[in-house]
Parts: C-alpha cells; sequence; structure tokens
C-alpha cells in the first residue's frame, strides 16, 4: 500500500538446519492429502513446517487413481466434511494392510461417516456422540469449556518431550473411547486427552462424563510382529487451523501436528525451530471478562476514591 517493504521474522536458524538435514537425510518421503471429500485445505503454517522437514507433499483423489499412490509414505485426510465410498475405504484397508500410514484429522462437525468410523473400530477406537467439552481444562477468557486445553500424554512418543506448562488449544472436538476388547495385534496410544473431567454433549442435551481422547495412534503388527498398519485419528481439524495458531502463539499446537506426522518415520525429524519475530510484542487482554474489569477499572477508582477521601480529611486538620 505504501510501496514499503519490511521483514516480520527470522528464520536463519531453522532453514539452515532444514537445509542439513536435507543434504544428510532421505529425502523421498512423500505425504498425500486426500481430496474430494470437502476436505480443508492446511493452513500456511503446517506447509511450511512441512517443507522444513523436508517432506513433499502432494494430493490424490483416491477414485480416480484406483489406488494409494505406491509413493505415499502417508495419506493425510483432513477435516473431512464426507464420507469415503466403499471403494475407497477398501483402498486404504489394503494399503493400511501393507504397512501404510494414515492419519484422520475429523472436520468440526457433527456430520455422520459411517465408513471411517468401521475403520476407526478396525484400530480399537470409536467416536463418541457429539462434541466434547472440559469443565477443568478449557480457557475462560473465550468463555466456553468447550475450548480445550488437552492433557499432553508423557506415555507417547509424539508428545512425551513437552512439560505440563505447555498449552494446547481445539475447539468443537469429538471425543474418543478405545474399545473395551481391543482387535487382535491392536495397540492404541493416546498423545492428547481431556481431563477426568471431560463431558460429551449431544444435541438433545445429554450429557456422558469421562476422560475422552481427542488424538491417538492405533498400530496394527502381523502374526510375526511386524508392522501392519498404523492410523492416527485427532479429533478437531482445529488443532492447526490458522486461527487458533493466531490466538494462541505461544501454544505447542502446530509441534504436536508435525510430531504426529513424523513419528512414523524412523529418518525424519520434525525441524521445530520457530523463526524470530522482528516485530513489537505488546501486551493485550483478548476478551476482557469480570476480573480484567475488576483489576483495570474496579481497584483504580477506589484507590483515586479514597486517597481523594483522604486528601480532603487532611485538608481540614
Amino acid at each position: 500500500m505504501y510501496g514499503q517493504k519490511y521483514e516480520t521474522e527470522f528464520d536463519a536458524e531453522g532453514q539452515l538446519t532444514s537445509a542439513v538435514d536435507y543434504v544428510t537425510g532421505d529425502n523421498d518421503t512423500v505425504i498425500y492429502t486426500m481430496e474430494n471429500h470437502g476436505e480443508t485445505a492446511l493452513s500456511t503454517q503446517v506447509t511450511d513446517a512441512i517443507e522444513k522437514a523436508n517432506l513433499t507433499l502432494d494430493s490424490t483423489s483416491l477414485l480416480l487413481t484406483g489406488a494409494v499412490p505406491e509413493d505415499c509414505s502417508l495419506l493425510i485426510s483432513y477435516g473431512a466434511s464426507k464420507d469415503l465410498t466403499d471403494d475407497e475405504l477398501s483402498m486404504i484397508e489394503t494399503y493400511l494392510d501393507g504397512g501404510g500410514q494414515v492419519m484422520f484429522v475429523l472436520a468440526q462437525t457433527e456430520e455422520k461417516l459411517p465408513n471411517w468410523e468401521a475403520l476407526m473400530a478396525e484400530y480399537g477406537l470409536t467416536l463418541a456422540d457429539g462434541y466434547v467439552a472440559d469443565t477443568a481444562r478449557y480457557y475462560p477468557q473465550l468463555g466456553s469449556a468447550y475450548a480445550i486445553a488437552p492433557v499432553l500424554s508423557s506415555s507417547s512418543s509424539i508428545t512425551s518431550g513437552f512439560s505440563d506448562d505447555d498449552l494446547t488449544l481445539m475447539l468443537n472436538v469429538r471425543g474418543m473411547t478405545e474399545l473395551e476388547t481391543l482387535p487382535d495385534n491392536v495397540t492404541v496410544t493416546p498423545f492428547l486427552e481431556t481431563s477426568s473431567s471431560g463431558v460429551a454433549v449431544t444435541e438433545d442435551g445429554t450429557q456422558t462424563q469421562g476422560t475422552y481422547l481427542l488424538g491417538a495412534v492405533s498400530e496394527k503388527t502381523d502374526g510375526d510382529g511386524n508392522a501392519a498398519g498404523r492410523l492416527t485419528v485427532i479429533s478437531s481439524a482445529s488443532l492447526v487451523d490458522e486461527s487458533i495458531l493466531n490466538t494462541i502463539p505461544n501454544g505447542v499446537n502446530l509441534d504436536v501436528f508435525m510430531n504426529a506426522v513424523t513419528d512414523g518415520f524412523e529418518d525424519i525429524d520434525n525441524i521445530s525451530i520457530e523463526p524470530k519475530r522482528l516485530e513489537t510484542t505488546y501486551n493485550t487482554i483478548q476478551n476482557a471478562g469480570s476480573w480484567s474489569l475488576l483489576f483495570i477499572a474496579v481497584i483504580p477508582v477506589i484507590t483515586l476514591i479514597v486517597g481523594l477521601v483522604y486528601w480532603l480529611r487532611r485538608r481540614k486538620l
């Protein structure tokens, strides 16, 4: 607009580390995102992080290709609002049985997806009805118990490197539970969960309390113990939605997602070095509530009134 250009961030360390990783590692890993189910496009922050990890990103329509591409190392369905066809389900099952990896990131919708849910059941997971709130771990300033701060599991390699102080934010979450009896040779490892105060709330107001999985990896092995499929499920696409990443720039949402993407690869690392911001950052208060009003207005006004009364009394003396 003003004919001027200026830099907002400096990413020399991240780019240098990525370049070193590129020349020393294996760079033939291809990730495919699925098309034709109303999927949401990955945000720029996510595609930049995938590129920095030296992964190739492409898209595919299974009905047009007739199968999962042969060079596919990971197949991602991100925010699909429509279900798989029976043929697509069969293609994905064949791909998984051959040792493939699939990541299913649910859309922020209660739309029924019977074929996806059937695949999840094969890997020991089931979707809870309704959206999940957490009355013990949520962001009060966002005004809703559905704005969840998930628990980062220390038992998963995806989140074991984070501390209890690291924050994530998810909205409009579909909770998951592990089947009471897992299918043979299937193990489920959660990496994002609610607290025990999680509540699944359906449209008719029915509430079911419990601990719900918000992110989990389900792995299947063959009779000899060899890998025979890996399904990663994240229960809301909000995890790496651009607006969420901007709402809590100090959160670890993107790092968790990228760890989930790269965790199944032995020779791929998540290059998670954040660029250094060059802009001045100001402290701002978003969605000021009653506590903010107390400290910004009520206490200062009371202090002024008390001071004025004290001054008037001193004058009379």
